[in-house]
């Protein structure tokens, strides 16, 4: 009735999240249970800190972990280490999110780390 979704620490909003590691499930399993939550019927998004969103918010999230995906996973694929990678994926679009030039080079650490461990199929 309240047309609600709550996602607490799941999906953040215009968000770098410091605390957000990969390393515990493969990267393409967020992003598959992400598109399970963009079939639901609800208009407001809220998670356990920071801002609440919309439908919009939560497919801009599920778009910046396949953007990252695709980036890491290319640099893996042409041999790059970790630091170059960190080095050179800027990820531009999401720039005016919250913590990215904070956070973003951990993240992509995080990621590196676990498409070496989950390579994407």
């Amino acid at each position: 009735e309240e047309r609600t979704l709550f996602a607490g620490d799941y999906i953040w909003i215009n968000r770098m999240c410091c605390n957000f590691e990969f390393d515990r499930r493969p990267i393409a399993q967020w992003i598959a249970s992400i598109k399970s939550l963009e079939t639901l019927d609800f208009d407001v998004l809220i998670n356990s800190h920071y801002e609440s969103g919309t439908k919009a918010d939560l497919i801009a999230y599920r778009e910046w972990l396949e953007d990252l995906q695709a980036a890491v996973s290319a640099g893996i694929k042409q041999g790059k280490t970790v630091e170059e990678l960190q080095k050179t994926i800027r990820l531009d679009k999401y720039k005016s999110w919250v913590g990215y030039d904070q956070q973003l080079p951990g993240i992509i650490a995080s990621a590196y780390a676990n498409l070496t461990k989950y390579p994407p199929r």
